[in-house]
C-alpha cells in the first residue's frame, strides 16, 4: 500500500509561470504571503527540500476538502 503511494509519487523542480526555476526567497515570500508567517522548521531546510515541501503543501491546501484552507493552514502552523 505505502509502496503504491509512493510510486505515485511525483517530484518536480517548482517553476513560475514562466517555466523559471522559483528561488529560495521566492519560495519562503509564497510561504509568507500564504500563511503570513515562514514555519521555523521550513526557513532550516536545504534549498530543493524546501521547494518540494512547499509545493506538496501548498496543492495540499488548495484541495477542497470539508475544512477550509485557512483552518488547514491553522492546523499547519500548530502542528509546527
Amino acid at each position: 500500500m505505502l509502496s503504491d503511494a509512493l510510486g505515485q509519487l511525483v517530484l518536480r523542480t517548482p517553476t513560475d509561470e514562466g517555466g523559471r526555476t522559483v528561488l529560495r526567497q521566492d519560495v519562503l515570500s509564497d510561504i509568507e504571503s500564504t500563511l503570513g508567517i515562514v514555519p521555523g522548521f521550513m526557513d532550516g531546510m536545504p534549498n530543493m527540500v524546501l521547494e518540494h515541501t512547499w509545493a506538496f503543501l501548498k496543492d495540499f491546501l488548495k484541495v477542497d476538502t470539508v475544512l477550509s484552507a485557512k483552518n488547514k493552514a491553522l492546523i499547519g502552523i500548530g502542528a509546527a
